[in-house]
């Protein structure tokens, strides 16, 4: 398998290219070409981070080629059991995505019998590990879609493979990701912008697990987490204890839940603050492993980031508009 290093950037400079030369009527402008009629092909994704996106990217490539995600609204990735309809629908993609580094660990097994007999991509995996967070020797981080730096990368990764299967839509997803990458962009410096507005001794987030580690880095944002990167434990009294003693250390004021995590232990948390005389309120719920129900702002990536990055943002008394 090429490295998506090498596959991202073959398709990256034919994406420039194609932009300016083949479609010259379209350079500068977010009109995009007639559709084209490529073959047929049915793409699925574990999580909606990833089809959402693609589906963008591959829009206009005629009715034949559909993306779907096997994992909806408030659905948590870590714990998700196979049915046998998700089954069915895995061996009947004809191509699949997923982000791997243990995020569907319980999907595993047959994502990797799968890719015996049909292309199957562990998009997480093709990174580096230096672009990585790791968390034990040799285990890292999955939650890579809260850098969209990193996530475009992903992304690249997926529409250049999608490209390379269907060529005669070749043309259509390079300018469509133009746009969608151009996109990625304005949004991760509207972010970067607004936290370099913000006193370094402020910048705490905390959360119900360890999903954010990536948004903290981008945005020099310190995060705190009653769980690890995996939602498969039970919370103790000792971790809520823990939390609370270095949230009051750093003058926390707001916490926040998460749609896909119980709100119960984050409850905690703030009663055990406000058993030793510390007032903290929650700032809202952030979308972590899954996104936003269909017919919702957060229902797309984009959308998403920009819900959690208002909340967060009002949490610290600044403004952040997102965008229609």
């Amino acid at each position: 398998m090429q490295s998506i290093v090498l596959r991202t950037a073959l398709f990256l400079v034919l994406s420039i290219s194609m932009a300016a030369v083949v479609y010259p009527q379209f350079a500068g402008s977010d009109r995009a070409p007639d559709a084209v009629e490529p073959h047929g092909g049915y793409i699925v994704t574990t999580i909606a981070q990833l089809s959402e996106p693609l589906t963008r990217i591959t829009a206009g490539c005629g009715p034949m080629i559909k993306v779907e995600s096997m994992l909806g609204s408030g659905t948590d990735p870590h714990l998700y059991r196979l049915t046998r309809a998700d089954v069915l629908k895995l061996r009947n993609a004809d191509m699949i995505f997923y982000v791997g580094h243990k995020l569907e660990a319980q999907m595993e097994g047959l994502l990797h019998s799968l890719a015996k007999t049909k292309p199957v991509y562990a998009l997480g995996e093709e990174l580096e590990p230096t672009h990585l967070i790791e968390v034990a020797p040799h285990i890292y981080d999955p939650h890579l879609w809260m850098d969209p730096y990193l996530w475009s990368q992903i992304l690249a990764s997926a529409a250049a493979s999608i490209a390379d299967a269907w060529p005669d839509c070749r043309r259509r997803i390079q300018e469509n990701w133009q746009h969608y990458a151009r996109d990625l962009r304005q949004l991760d410096q509207r972010v970067m912008d607004l936290f370099a507005q913000l006193p370094v001794e402020r910048r705490v987030l905390i959360t119900s697990h360890d999903a954010f580690s990536y948004f903290g880095r981008r945005y020099d944002l310190q995060v705190m987490a009653l769980q690890g990167i995996s939602t498969d434990r039970q919370i103790s009294v000792g971790q809520v204890d823990a939390l609370v003693e270095r949230l009051i250390a750093k003058n926390a004021q707001v916490v926040f839940t998460e749609s896909s995590v119980s709100r119960r232990d984050m409850r905690a948390v703030i009663e055990g603050a406000a058993s030793r005389g510390w007032q903290l309120r929650l700032g809202g719920t952030l979308y972590s492993d899954a996104m936003g129900a269909e017919g919702t702002a957060a229902a797309t990536y984009i959308g998403m980031f920009e819900h959690n990055v208002r909340l967060i943002a009002d949490s610290f008394d600044m403004e952040f508009v997102v965008r229609d």
